[in-house]
């Protein structure tokens, strides 16, 4: 297997039914971090390669301070690991430790984990001074958003210092693009609502009162354009689904309903999604299958309730937790 391939098994295995999330911190390494060094391809169990409770004799490093892995390379840490508990908010953890172990070697990477969450450090902003935000970001429970193409650079086999940090660069710019634009999305900005009017509004000035009004309708119409875009894609989905739906089904129910379904179009796609989240978001923790979206939306084909399904998968918005035949579809978080 490669890298993603056992990156995917350990996800696997920390949404098995039975998973029982690590107690504390050495759990949690030899559970979860441990698994994850070995899939960069690492000898975990060579020192001279990966060194466990890493220590140095350095300026800036307390008497007594470790982390708790450095990866290394002719004796020189390469890659420093740092792991807090399994239930540990990254966001809000203490990460002087690291910083300083950063600072002090010649290491440019940093991956600060709670063994589910993995967060990559580099020094873009001043060499030897880890940034204050990661670049990079692997969620176990999540890994379709992770960027492992472009992570490849940091296993064993394919590891290089000046491409991988070529690209953390691209990817902390991205990712702050994104994080930017969600805030715009979320609550429009002074700025946004300014630029809209300027741009559409007929009046010469745009003075504070126009502002004020504009406001909500630069939000509704950025709602509704996510909704017309959920459409135009859940449209294209149903069709596919419809038309492949007997190569790729083997319950005679579902093909005798995708017959049925076959290219049905109707003008009430975004009021049905839009039930669909509501229905899932109010199952609260306990989610829903597509038996009970069925029973929810009489007339709706499974087809149909997958096409839709996948639609919401696709913008991030809900995910599918359980087995094939028990699975329940929850909000994202």
């Amino acid at each position: 297997m490669d890298w993603t391939e056992q990156l995917e098994a350990l996800a696997k295995k920390t949404k098995a039914p039975n998973w029982q999330a690590p107690p504390n911190e050495e759990a949690t390494k030899m559970a979860l971090v441990a698994p994850f060094l070995r899939a960069l391809g690492y000898d975990i169990f060579d020192t001279t390669e990966v060194m466990p409770e890493f220590s140095a004799d350095l300026p800036l490093i307390k008497r007594g301070e470790r982390v708790d892995y450095a990866i290394l390379e002719n004796n020189q840490p390469r890659i420093l690991v740092e792991v807090k508990a399994y239930r540990t908010n990254l966001d809000e953890a203490e990460r002087g430790q690291l910083q300083r172990y950063f600072h002090a070697t010649k290491a440019r990477i940093g991956i600060l984990t709670n063994g589910h969450v993995f967060q990559f450090f580099a020094d873009l902003d001043e060499v030897n001074k880890m940034d204050e935000k990661p670049f990079a970001e692997i969620n176990l429970l999540n890994l379709r958003q992770a960027p492992l193409s472009q992570l490849k650079h940091v296993t064993k086999h394919k590891f290089n210092l000046d491409e991988l940090l070529g690209i953390a660069e691209k990817l902390k710019y991205i990712k702050g693009v994104k994080d930017e634009i969600r805030k715009e999305l979320t609550a429009p900005s002074d700025w946004l609502v300014k630029e809209m009017a300027q741009r559409v509004h007929s009046a010469r000035r745009i003075r504070a009162q126009i502002l004020d009004s504009f406001r909500l309708i630069v939000a509704e119409a950025i709602q509704s354009y996510i909704a017309d875009r959920i459409n135009e894609t859940l449209d294209k989905a149903i069709k596919t689904v419809e038309i492949n739906e007997h190569d790729h089904q083997s319950d005679e129910q579902d093909a005798a309903e995708a017959k049925d379904s076959n290219d049905i179009v109707t003008a009430q796609q975004e009021t049905d999604v839009q039930f669909v989240f509501q229905h899932i978001r109010g199952c609260g923790s306990e989610g829903a299958s597509i038996s009970e979206l069925m029973q929810a939306m009489p007339g709706k084909t499974r087809p149909q309730i997958r096409a839709m399904l996948k639609q919401l998968q696709a913008s991030d918005t809900i995910c599918m937790k359980g087995k094939a035949r028990g699975a329940k579809w929850h909000l994202a978080k």
